[in-house]
């Protein structure tokens, strides 16, 4: 993709963008290319499509898939369908009963702050039918039927307990465990990746006097509603989109709620913020999602601050009122690093902002209070001690919206110190702009990092594959 620039001398070239597409021998079977789902003619012990759609389920000792996926979210999914379609063996395993449950088992009332146009899958895309803001059990949902339409291997209610490369025959040596039998199996992948998300384990921090705590403590992850607690007092602990959205759920369930902002936050509205970011690209009659995917991605980290300056700034000239009021209710605000707004604080540490679904009305109008810029001093049997002395009484719960450590931790689960000792650190920008680790070189050879929201992982599974692809191919 050659970018113009229009000048007082006529149209000047300030970007040219390029990127591998296609792999010979290993293209995508699309349009003239997809299969034609039978074979015409006579054939003696014939095979149904379904006879073949189960053998996609069974591996072992004389079948090895060439690439084991750890986890069936938007990022497994996204890559296996890659991987599929070019024509690479690959096997999906989750740890959860059903495709989608990574979802169906977050809190009660979630639901996706990006908008469908944004979130389309690899291949196929959400119906004109779908909602523009995706609840989180109908995500669920779509992810399972989406395993089935694009006839993906997977294994679930099962865990990878263990793995070891051998250095000599390029092979893993993977442990396989049944969650429900205890049952072990073993696999031997050319090819590991960790699509556990773009972040590691939850992020548990421990306070003086907590075990004298008569009530709740638990960490967003694990939090699903606030029901059994209405009529009580709750402290959220964090300030971006979970802590938000938690706080909001605690409020409607009637629980009083305070927010305790550790740092500030960078706000955009769903309905302004989202579509000042998105325009041009990710909207509705906007350009096919794979050449709004090319249009995002297809400019240096220099010209993206640049835009992203731009876009938030019009955001907050559009709606003066609304952060004046968050400022005015002791809410710690930011612009991003640099002004980049969301997105620049998105790339970099992965967390830090929150995109407003209507939690900050709550905050301006008191409904949810908030505390910023202090910090817990120490927990007593029914109340919190905060920095500066003042205190919060008769609380009943404490949730911990305190986020996740990196990617990187969460490879300690699965395989051993030799591994992990030379994976890079994942997320966050390198000296040219790019994103580290992640969908890249890990360190290790044929282990490998997939995650990151739906429109990244969407985008970026097709890179890894053919990444994948050109190991396989010795390209590499």
């Amino acid at each position: 993709m050659i970018k113009l620039l229009s000048t007082t001398k006529g149209l000047k070239a300030y970007g040219v963008y390029t990127a591998l597409e296609s792999i010979n021998g290993n293209e995508e079977y699309l349009g003239e290319r997809r299969p034609k789902g039978v074979d015409h003619g006579q054939h003696v012990s014939r095979t149904s499509w379904l006879d073949k759609r189960d053998e996609r389920f069974v591996w072992g000792e004389d079948k090895q898939p060439t690439v084991l996926i750890i986890g069936g979210g938007q990022g497994g999914l996204n890559l296996a369908a890659r991987l599929k379609v070019m024509g690479i063996s690959h096997l999906i395993i989750e740890k959860n009963p059903k495709i989608g449950d990574n979802w169906r088992n977050r809190y009660k009332f979630l639901v996706l702050h990006d908008p469908v146009w944004y979130d389309h899958m690899a291949y196929i895309n959400f119906p004109e039918t779908w909602p523009i803001f995706t609840p989180k059990d109908k995500l669920g949902g779509w992810f399972e039927s989406y395993a089935e339409s694009m006839e993906l291997s997977y294994w679930t209610n099962k865990s990878v307990t263990g793995s070891s490369f051998d250095e000599t025959s390029k092979e893993w040596t993977v442990k396989i465990v049944d969650n429900e039998t205890g049952e072990e199996v073993q696999l031997h992948p050319k090819h590991l990746v960790m699509a556990t998300g773009h972040s590691g384990e939850p992020n548990i921090p421990h306070f003086k006097g907590e075990e004298n705590f008569k009530g709740v403590i638990v960490h967003s992850s694990k939090f699903k509603s606030g029901k059994p607690f209405a009529g009580k007092n709750a402290l959220v602990i964090g300030c971006c989109n979970s802590g938000h959205d938690i706080a909001h759920d605690l409020y409607e369930q009637g629980v009083n709620a305070t927010i305790l902002q550790r740092s500030s936050t960078c706000v955009i509205t769903s309905e302004n913020g989202l579509r000042i970011t998105n325009v041009g690209t990710f909207e509705q009659d906007g350009p096919p999602v794979a050449i709004a995917d090319i249009i995002a991605h297809s400019s240096h980290i220099k010209l993206q601050n640049l835009i992203q300056q731009q876009h938030f700034r019009q955001a907050v000239k559009e709606e003066p009122e609304f952060y004046e009021s968050l400022a005015k209710a002791g809410f710690n605000l930011d612009a991003g690093f640099g002004s980049t707004g969301l997105f620049g604080k998105y790339v970099r540490r992965g967390g830090g902002y929150y995109i407003d679904v209507g939690c900050s009305k709550l905050i301006t109008e008191g409904k949810i209070k908030i505390r910023s810029g202090v910090e817990i001093d120490s927990f007593g049997e029914n109340s919190v001690t905060l920095s500066d002395g003042s205190v919060i009484n008769d609380l009943s719960i404490v949730v911990l919206a305190t986020g996740y450590s990196n990617m990187k931790d969460s490879a300690f689960r699965i395989t051993d110190e030799k591994v992990v000792s030379k994976l890079n650190p994942v997320w966050g920008l390198d000296d040219e702009g790019e994103l580290k680790t992640i969908w890249r070189q890990s360190g290790y050879p044929g282990f490998w990092f997939m995650g990151g929201n739906l429109a990244l992982s969407r985008y970026f599974s097709k890179r890894l594959a053919l990444q994948i692809i050109a190991y396989e191919k010795g390209f590499l």
